[in-house]
């Protein structure tokens, strides 16, 4: 996969996925709602990235969950690790689709 292409799928796929943060006594809880499928590809992973993709401080798989609307994923965070956080999902076997959500703090 080259960079061009993550630049393109991020470009097309990322409106389908839904951010919100919400803060509440000094912590934000985040949650993602992403689609089940990309086309014909289902949903495989995610994992969230904390600092960078290339060398995160923080990187852990993150579990979905079935939602209304497909997929949620959700984690809550304390203000002392409010820094860049991204999550990457995976869709299609082998050499499917991935698309990067930045997390934005407000």
């Amino acid at each position: 996969m080259t960079e061009e292409q993550e630049f393109l799928w991020n470009e097309k796929y990322r409106p389908l996925f839904k951010v919100n943060t919400d803060y509440f006594d000094e912590s934000y809880s985040v949650e993602i709602v992403i689609p089940n499928k990309i086309g014909e590809r289902e949903y495989q992973n995610s994992a969230l990235f904390i600092d960078s993709l290339d060398e995160p401080s923080l990187f852990m798989p993150a579990e979905a969950f079935e939602h209304d609307e497909g997929k949620v994923v959700w984690y809550t965070v304390g203000n002392e690790l409010v820094r860049k956080h991204f999550l990457v999902f995976s869709y299609g076997e082998g050499c499917g689709i991935s698309v990067t959500v930045p997390v934005v703090f407000n």
